[in-house]
């Protein structure tokens, strides 16, 4: 098993997220890769990795190739990804592996996640569920149809990532799952986070996966729906963004059309029909 962490300019996230993960697992391999952070490190951070596998070249190359970094360099069958302010706080990951296990076309395994105030995320469930697609910040991957699979899509720069390859799986025959048995805390720290990037990317990407994967009968009827969406978060926010990032996903669109690959209508409707996580 493997531990895989990518965090930019959150130190002390990080060294709190080592201090739980080390206590829970003393015996797992942890990388970690470090984003460009322009931050200086504080000295409790450095004693927080000692053990740890930390990479740092000193440049911003965004989380989706980052996280595609750590699976090249991860030699176990599966790897549990942890944002810089995620961890365990309940349950055994030996289960979670069993159980990942036991699914033989296993894409990836999400959990339950509360955020630092004990509020839900992803509410538990009482036994796994296949599901769409897992959330980000906590996420056990099987590694080689990860690879098979070609990785995440750099061409989305940032968010969005988790639901285009696991659309991209549901595609070729792979799930993914939740697993009850394990939750996670996330205590999304607010520090480094840049709304109107999430804003014009999560817009974007949302476009591409329409784009992409949706039959071509219900292609146009969905990108009305996300531009309907976005201009309400418009009103609402006051952040252009989303429509920024809705005109950039329309160019986008024609530059990387050779993503498409649509889903038919039959299996279309059994994504749907599956809960989001």
């Amino acid at each position: 098993m493997t531990v895989g962490i990518c965090t930019k300019d959150r130190w002390d996230d990080l060294g709190s997220t080592l201090v739980h993960v080390k206590a829970r697992l003393p015996e797992v391999r942890i990388i970690v890769i470090d984003d460009g952070s322009s931050a200086p490190m504080p000295g409790g951070v450095q004693a927080a990795l000692a053990g740890v596998e930390f990479v740092r070249d000193g440049m911003n190359r965004g989380y989706i190739e980052r996280r595609n970094q750590i699976a090249s360099l991860v030699k176990t069958e599966f790897y549990l990804s942890l944002d810089d302010d995620s961890y365990i706080v309940k349950g055994s990951l030996d289960e979670a592996v069993t159980f990942a296990k036991s699914i033989p076309d296993l894409l990836c395994v999400g959990f339950p996640v509360v955020n630092s105030r004990g509020d839900s995320e992803v509410p538990a469930l009482d036994k796994p569920r296949p599901v769409r697609h897992f959330i980000g910040c906590a996420h056990l991957m099987h590694v080689h149809r990860f690879h098979e699979l070609g990785g995440y899509r750099a061409e989305l720069v940032h968010q969005g990532e988790e639901a285009e390859i696991a659309a991209r799986g549901f595609g070729a025959g792979m799930s993914c799952w939740q697993f009850p048995g394990l939750t996670m805390v996330h205590n999304y720290s607010l520090i480094a986070r840049n709304w109107d990037r999430m804003d014009f990317y999560g817009a974007r990407n949302r476009y591409l996966w329409n784009d992409w994967f949706a039959p071509v009968s219900v292609r146009t009827s969905r990108q009305m729906r996300l531009l309907s969406e976005r201009i309400v978060l418009v009103a609402r926010t006051r952040r252009t963004g989303h429509i920024r990032g809705l005109l950039a996903g329309r160019r986008s669109a024609r530059e990387l059309r050779r993503f498409r690959k649509p889903f038919t209508g039959e299996t279309f409707a059994r994504w749907n029909s599956l809960p989001t996580w």
